[in-house]
């Protein structure tokens, strides 16, 4: 496995072992560049980009408290894509505060650079994330 594969499995694993995003992506903040990008699917609701470490847990934070009663991630599929990118596909399920059931299965393109994680872009569509990397 490529160096960056590894970073990114380092990076996703503690979603798969809490129920707290916040609390997963704190554990991995030493591999996030500080001008890291995270950009979210314009499907998504409030929908935006996040450009620092502290931005993202802070987004992450709010989302644990407003609007998840837990949320669990399990990652199906990790991609090299050549270069600094990769793809990510995981299966996420939880329970909205409002009580609704929800699964999603979400795409994410990683660019990894000089070890740390420089942007991740979210797709509530595979599909849309494989044709943005060339791949469908």
């Amino acid at each position: 496995m490529s160096s960056k594969l590894a970073i990114v499995e380092e990076c996703l694993t503690p979603w798969e072992r809490t129920t707290d995003l916040a609390e997963a992506f704190a554990s991995v903040r030493h591999r996030l560049a500080e001008d890291i990008e995270w950009v979210e699917d314009p499907t998504w609701p409030g929908y935006g980009t996040y450009n620092s470490p502290d931005e993202i847990l802070r987004y992450l934070r709010a989302q644990m408290d407003e609007v998840w009663e837990s949320l669990h991630v399990t990652i199906d599929e990790v991609r090299d894509l050549g270069g600094e990118r990769a793809l990510t596909i995981v299966d996420a399920t939880g329970v909205a505060k409002s009580g609704v059931e929800t699964k999603l299965r979400i795409a994410h393109i990683w660019t990894i650079r000089e070890g740390q994680v420089k942007r991740i872009e979210w797709y509530l569509d595979p599909e849309r994330a494989l044709e943005a990397a060339g791949e469908g």
